[in-house]
């Protein structure tokens, strides 16, 4: 059975100057994607994509896109996004594969797991809205590839374990971490989701 004909991978986070801190680390980890896809994948610019003026990078096998939106209501941008693809490349769901690539305070940082797209957000606000404005079509290969960034008690920084969750997700990633989520964690992430378009087939 064939593949499906190209997959769109959205990183969801917040925009501007939020954009290098915990919360955004799918944004992070994209980016480094666009990289280690190497000289085929064309580099990001900006394009107005949702509606909305959002960095892009669309090359022929894999659609890379960073939620312009602030992560709390990145569904209604993706499902326009989304749908936005189908139309302009004449796809049905079953021939688009749709990863979803997002931070995730309830593994260990550095943890890549893949999930069903349907499996709960455990609290994820961003993960809340796409599942909201966002309805699988039967066959549509969809899921998740979550990044794990550790809970603030988790950390051995005091400073830190002190943190509260959500002063501790909009806090800026230290360089020494933001080379861990560039290098081993990218590097598993692009691994999934080659795995991802590997396994999802369709049925004619």
């Amino acid at each position: 059975m064939p593949l499906p004909k190209q997959v769109l991978v959205v990183s969801i986070g917040n925009p501007g100057a939020l954009q290098q801190t915990y919360h955004s680390a799918g944004h992070i980890v994209v980016n480094r994607i666009q990289h280690l896809l190497g000289h085929s994948q064309p580099r990001f610019d900006f394009q107005r994509l949702g509606h909305a003026r959002t960095c892009a990078s669309l090359g022929s096998r894999y659609l890379l896109m960073q939620s312009p939106v602030a992560m709390n209501i990145s569904g209604e941008w993706a499902a326009k996004a989304y749908k936005e693809q189908l139309q302009q490349r004449g796809l049905q769901p079953r021939d688009l594969g749709f990863v979803v690539v997002h931070d995730d305070l309830e593994e260990a940082l550095g943890v890549v797991r893949v999930r069903p797209w349907d499996k709960s957000a455990r609290g994820h606000n961003g993960l809340k809205s796409l599942q909201q404005k966002m309805m699988k079509p039967v066959n549509a290969p969809w899921a998740r590839v979550s990044i794990g960034i550790g809970r603030p008690e988790s950390r051995t920084d005091l400073q830190v374990r002190r943190m509260g969750v959500v002063d501790f997700v909009l806090s800026k990633v230290p360089p020494d971490e933001k080379r861990m989520l560039e290098g081993g964690v990218s590097e598993a992430a692009l691994d999934h989701i080659r795995a991802l378009d590997q396994r999802w087939t369709i049925t004619p």
